[in-house]
């Protein structure tokens, strides 16, 4: 029998609350060339040890870009 190794994806998705675009905050793509997971902060907060849904209460990103519409935001909060 053949093995398989598995794979993991990961997106931290936010919609653009200025024109609906859908903006995966690990792709600097989306974040107008932007790198906001510097130093592992939106993973860190996204995947924290201990109790996902109070940590998760406190997620906060600042200042993100939209490459779509260039206005910039605020993340707070996360669901899975």
């Amino acid at each position: 029998m053949k093995t398989a190794r598995a794979r993991l994806g990961i997106e931290v998705l936010v919609d653009c609350p200025n024109c609906d675009y859908l903006i995966n905050l690990l792709d600097e793509k989306d974040t107008n060339g932007v790198n906001v997971n510097e130093d592992g902060l939106v993973m860190k907060q996204a995947c924290p040890n201990g109790n996902w849904f109070e940590l998760h209460e406190k997620f906060k990103v600042k200042n993100v870009t939209c490459s779509r519409c260039k206005k910039q935001l605020d993340v707070k909060g996360i669901d899975w």
